[in-house]
């Protein structure tokens, strides 16, 4: 699974804090929702959701997405979810503590108690603008199952040899990590031989995607690409 979602540019912002006063519904993308103590949600985020810039032929964001999808076609590319969920579907299926601090309202936005915009594919988080951070934004989001098998594995171990054979003969100079590591342990109940091969195919696939999206645009000079220790409570190894 392959997703792609898009957050448009803006030069301003109105602030907004739990007591504001809202209506007791509040319309986004063509439906009423009522509203509750915790509705945090702007008149300037709402205005976003529907403007999809990721899905306009000829936008560079939808140059990027289709850029991604040809590289990686046996997925099934997702595009078009909706960027209304629970918390129960944004936090709890994805193992984030009770206290997670990405559950307050000075992070999130909310709807309502039952009803909250996603914090991560198409994201929109309560952050202050600045040179680095704007409240919505776009990332990928990819997910891929593996056959724990030794059949399966031995599949990726030759998969994993192609990606490294295709990059060590193109032009492109890696910096890389330890793949496990007592920093980066395997996820508790994981086989930490299953858990090296995959993680080593993930990286030789993030690399192999570099490659595909700025390759073509040096001559002489070798793309770089660096592989970093990825810092989240909730998943190891990650990078």
């Amino acid at each position: 699974m392959l997703r792609l979602y898009s957050a448009p540019r803006c030069l301003w912002r109105r602030s907004y804090s739990v007591g504001t006063k809202y209506p007791s519904t509040i319309e986004i993308l063509g439906q009423h929702y009522p509203t509750d103590q915790i509705t945090n949600i702007t008149p300037s985020i709402i205005s976003k959701l529907p403007l999809r810039l990721h899905t306009q032929p000829g936008h560079p964001l939808c140059t990027l997405r289709t850029l991604i999808e040809s590289h990686w076609p046996d997925f099934s590319h997702i595009s078009s979810l909706s960027p209304l969920v629970t918390p129960y579907k944004n936090f709890d299926e994805l193992s984030f503590p009770a206290d997670h601090p990405g559950r307050s309202v000075t992070d999130s936005y909310y709807i309502n108690k039952n009803l909250m915009l996603r914090t991560h594919a198409d994201v929109y988080r309560r952050d202050e603008i600045d040179g680095s951070h704007y409240p919505v934004f776009h990332q990928v989001d990819a997910a891929k199952l593996f056959d724990a098998s030794t059949q399966g594995m031995k599949e990726v171990e030759e998969d994993n040899e192609r990606l490294k054979r295709h990059l060590e003969m193109s032009n492109i100079v890696i910096e890389d990590v330890p793949h496990i590591s007592a920093v980066n342990p395997v996820q508790e109940g994981h086989d930490p031989v299953y858990a090296e091969l995959v993680t080593k195919n993930l990286k030789l696939s993030l690399n192999s995607l570099i490659l595909k999206l700025f390759g073509g645009l040096v001559q002489e000079e070798a793309v770089e690409g660096e592989v970093d220790r990825g810092v989240f409570p909730v998943y190891e190894s990650e990078f």
